[in-house]
């Protein structure tokens, strides 16, 4: 994952009712990183646990 949008994302869940609603499951936070060299696309979602190290559903288009 491309360090700055995943710290981006982690920063989000500094707001508690954004840190709440993760771990209810009424929300998702998604990142996406388009890398313009390779023409593709990376994008993931962070799950419920809110971290790093809980990315759910990573996908990558070329």
């Amino acid at each position: 994952m491309n360090e700055s949008i995943n710290r981006s994302l982690l920063n989000l869940l500094t707001y508690p009712w954004v840190e709440e609603r993760v771990k209810q499951g009424k929300l998702l936070i998604h990142g996406g990183y388009y890398d313009f060299v390779e023409c593709s696309f990376e994008k993931w979602t962070l799950g419920r646990g809110g971290s790093a190290d809980s990315v759910v559903n990573r996908e990558f288009w070329a």
